[in-house]
């Protein structure tokens, strides 16, 4: 069959977070060193192969806008992602697109919905806080669509104060999606005990 006769489950798709107007010189910071050790094995040259690389619990894009930090870590066998907001610095700064969506939307929930050529994924509503005497408190926070741009951003409600950091926690609910943007084939998966989950197949992503 050609390409245009496969359904769209044979043929998949990859979605790429775009960070928009940011910083292209941000620095990443790794935190939390991990036991593990990654191997890329591309290509049949020993010679351009990574092997024993480290891995890490936490990445820090230090100022990828201007008074903006965006860490990513695990947490729980899935993916997190929040924004750390310096006192002074502008939430509408944030701004962010997903490459290979078809549209975005929100639901009465307040949930980001992002249409794809399998279906639909959903970021949830963000989560936002500040720390006021050691405690955390929690603000009213939503996304902001820029549906001609396709794109996304937040607005944090009353209460904000510009005086102290916030956090910008949103949802990533579609983590365990696998592959990139070439060929990939699963031929095998399993469970443990633990509920980790293993793949074997192919790839040239």
């Amino acid at each position: 069959a050609t390409e245009e006769e496969e359904p769209a489950a044979a043929r998949g798709f990859a979605l790429a977070l775009d960070f928009l107007e940011a910083n292209p010189e941000a620095e990443i910071e790794t935190r939390e060193k991990l036991a593990g050790k990654v191997n890329y094995l591309r290509g049949s040259d020993p010679a351009e192969h990574r092997t024993g690389l480290p891995t890490y619990g936490e990445l820090v894009y230090q100022d990828l806008w201007s008074g903006v930090d965006m860490a990513v870590r695990g947490e729980e066998g899935a993916l997190k992602y929040e924004f750390l907001v310096e006192p002074g610095a502008n939430v509408e700064d944030i701004g962010l697109a997903y490459r290979g969506a078809e549209g975005l939307s929100l639901d009465e929930e307040g949930d980001l919905r992002i249409s794809t050529a399998l279906g639909e994924l959903t970021d949830t509503a963000p989560v936002s806080y500040q720390e006021v005497d050691g405690e955390r408190v929690p603000l009213e926070s939503r996304y902001v669509l820029d549906e001609s741009a396709g794109s996304y951003g937040f607005k944090v409600g009353v209460g904000y104060d510009p005086a102290r950091p916030l956090v910008i926690d949103p949802g990533l609910t579609y983590s365990t999606f696998l592959g990139g943007t070439q060929f990939d084939e699963g031929r095998g998966i399993a469970v443990d005990e633990f509920d980790n989950a293993y793949v074997t197949g192919l790839t040239r992503s």
